[in-house]
């Protein structure tokens, strides 16, 4: 697996489960390499996973420049439903110099449109000081060897799915037997 690798993955898994879910959803998909953004802005699902699997990978990470663009996108947005912005790399902000400004952009986006930002790293495990860990809601950490587990909890976190691990269990009465149940007063043994 190389990076772009599982990025595709995990967009492509995330659209999938999302359009199970909202079939009319929209994305928006930023591709960024230094400070070169390319976006097509809202698309349909089918036509984003076409994008991506396109898309090359390109040497160089600045955040400001797609967190600004994502601000354009967003300004004609003019629907109701949630904003989920998921910012995937497999570096560290290059621009360190930006690091003040790049907060400030995520905390606009979050507070004017009511967006989540959702950061993931490519076998890139960020410091907790790093900016793609700050900008974050849920910050997740994807390597080739956990690919399949990590991206499944972050799409049932991501579309606010409960995970329910005791489905179907069966819960046996063994206290009746040797007790009698009362709701008030006193109760005695057999």
């Amino acid at each position: 697996y190389s990076s772009m690798d599982v990025a595709e993955e995990m967009i492509n898994k995330f659209v999938d489960e999302t359009l199970e879910v909202d079939a009319n959803a929209r994305f928006a998909y930023i591709s960024f390499a230094g400070p070169v953004v390319k976006t097509n802005g809202f698309t349909t699902g089918a036509n984003l996973k076409n994008i991506v699997n396109r898309t090359t990978q390109y040497l160089g990470t600045e955040y400001l420049p797609p967190l600004q663009k994502a601000e354009e996108i967003l300004n004609s947005y003019t629907g109701s439903k949630p904003l989920k912005i998921i910012f995937i790399t497999d570096g560290d902000n290059t621009d360190t110099d930006k690091s003040s400004q790049i907060l400030t952009q995520a905390s606009r986006l979050k507070s004017r449109f009511g967006a989540q930002i959702y950061s993931v790293t490519i076998d890139y495990n960020a410091p907790s000081t790093a900016d793609v860990r700050r900008i974050a809601d849920k910050f997740v950490s994807l390597t080739s060897t956990n690919v399949d587990s990590t991206v499944e909890e972050f799409v049932n976190y991501s579309l606010n799915r409960q995970q329910v691990r005791a489905t179907n269990k069966v819960y046996t009465d063994v206290i009746s037997d040797y007790y009698e149940v009362v709701n008030s007063g006193s109760y005695t043994l057999p």
